[in-house]
């Protein structure tokens, strides 16, 4: 599983779990990668997991509610 940092100019910047950095190419990847994607590796390609995804950003959504409170985005 990685995670995209950042993508442009057909260079996608990913980190894995454990902090190590990964960079990719959009041949590499399947379909629309944009930040904050979860990336996942099946039949040699990577692909976005739309549940990973949203189940990251609804974690971060509810961290940043508990730090800086509710009305805060």
């Amino acid at each position: 599983m990685l995670i995209v940092d950042r993508a442009e100019d057909g260079v996608i910047l990913t980190e894995n779990g454990r902090g190590e950095r990964l960079k990719l190419t959009a041949d590499m990847c399947e379909g629309e990668v944009k930040s904050g994607d979860v990336l996942i590796r099946r039949n040699g390609k990577y692909r976005v997991s739309r549940r990973l995804t949203d189940k990251r950003r609804q974690e971060l959504s509810q961290m940043q509610e508990r730090m800086f409170g509710r009305n805060q985005k």
